[in-house]
């Protein structure tokens, strides 16, 4: 499990970087903070697609979570989320992206939280019962900060651009 530890090693610095950032200093320190995530989501793919088949001398029933090949891919996501995620707050830091770009890098990234949560929540029973709570209930939070926020940012622009309207009933056209 020492891949595993790495990958996490990887996600906890990039935590670092965007937490010591501050809003002048970010558009810097993203790129750093985003290939650690990336790092880390390639050690949780790899995990799941390679390195946990190798774990096949341990019985199913005692498996750890950490060695489920479901539970990696989800870690894979969510750490490639939270990369996309530093993007947006560069481009929203930096001006250097539109906002319509944004809002999709921010879909994807509640996309990505999503398939994850759904993946884990979908499990088998027996599979799920290992899988700590608090990490289940991280991933429910993440989906519905991501899903907020991909939404937050369709409005402004619609809202900048001046697309909305009035729903009076009157049809196309109105009154």
């Amino acid at each position: 499990m020492v891949l595993w530890v790495l990958g996490a090693a990887h996600g906890r610095r990039a935590i670092e970087i965007v937490a010591s950032s501050t809003p002048d200093t970010i558009v810097q320190r993203a790129p750093l903070a985003a290939e650690a995530l990336r790092k880390a989501s390639g050690v949780f793919a790899y995990l799941a697609t390679t390195g946990v088949y190798a774990w096949s001398t341990v019985p199913d029933d005692d498996t750890p979570a950490e060695a489920l090949g479901t539970v990696c891919n989800a870690l894979a996501n969510v750490t490639l989320a939270l990369a996309q995620g530093v993007a947006i707050r560069k481009a929203l830091a930096g001006g250097a992206m539109s906002l319509g770009t944004v809002a999709k890098l921010a879909l994807e990234v509640y996309r990505l939280s999503r398939e994850s949560s759904l993946a884990v929540t979908g499990m088998k029973k027996a599979e799920v019962k290992r899988v700590d709570a608090a990490f289940v209930a991280y991933l429910d939070v993440l989906t519905r900060l991501h899903h907020a926020n991909a939404l937050k940012l369709l409005g402004t622009r619609a809202w900048d651009d001046k697309q909305y309207g009035v729903g009076d009933g009157g049809g196309v056209g109105g009154r």
